[in-house]
């Protein structure tokens, strides 16, 4: 969804006011994403965390940047490893696999809501918390975060909460109907980062300024 708004609804490069912005993409999926912010940003750093292996292989393929850094990895709130669910379209094309809806989540009220979607059986992926990878890399201060983690984002937050301490915006996706099982409100957001507030919302996503 974010790339639909990137510059659309949310001028990204007005709201930072730099050309060297450190961002972090949760859900880098094929990197669709990544290529519009590298082409908003000349000097950005961009850290990506995606880890289903199907959409690695593709953004390996579309993103070849000395700007942007892949991490294989899950973002959740435990630093380990977890179950994926992988998903699927029915009767896709093999040659344009639907990897969008893949998810550490349970995925029981999300097939109920898409009847044309199905689930592999779980693969274990790694897994981090934002802040021990923030340690581990001796990053200070993030511009910008954001989160496609379909479903995942409670498990994001607690692992991040340091991080996006230090962190000027947060855009993620919700769901007031648990599209996924255990899935967060956006009340439920707010909760958890009581010093963000809302800059804008849509139906399904919503972008947060630290700070007030």
């Amino acid at each position: 969804m974010f790339t639909k708004r990137l510059n659309k609804d949310i001028k990204i490069k007005e709201i930072l006011g730099k050309d060297d912005p450190v961002i972090l993409e949760c859900g880098a999926n094929r990197g669709r994403t990544t290529k519009n912010i590298l082409e908003c940003f000349s000097q950005a750093r961009i850290f990506c965390f995606e880890p289903d292996p199907r959409s690695v292989l593709e953004f390996k393929k579309n993103i070849q940047d000395d700007r942007c850094k892949l991490v294989e990895a899950a973002v959740s709130h435990i630093d380990g490893t977890v179950l994926f669910n992988q998903s699927y379209r029915v009767g896709e094309n093999p040659n344009h696999v639907h990897t969008d809806s893949s998810t550490i989540k349970e995925t029981t009220n999300h097939k109920k809501l898409y009847n044309w979607l199905r689930y592999k059986k779980p693969i274990r992926v790694q897994t981090l918390r934002l802040d021990t990878w923030r340690k581990e890399n001796s990053i200070e201060n993030i511009d910008f975060i954001w989160a496609d983690v379909e479903g995942a984002e409670e498990e994001l937050i607690k692992g991040a909460l340091e991080t996006l301490a230090h962190t000027r915006y947060f855009y993620t996706e919700f769901s007031n109907t648990e599209a996924h099982t255990g899935e967060i409100t956006l009340d439920g957001i707010k909760e958890l980062l009581p010093d963000f507030t809302v800059v804008e919302c849509w139906e399904y996503d919503v972008l947060l300024r630290n700070g007030g």
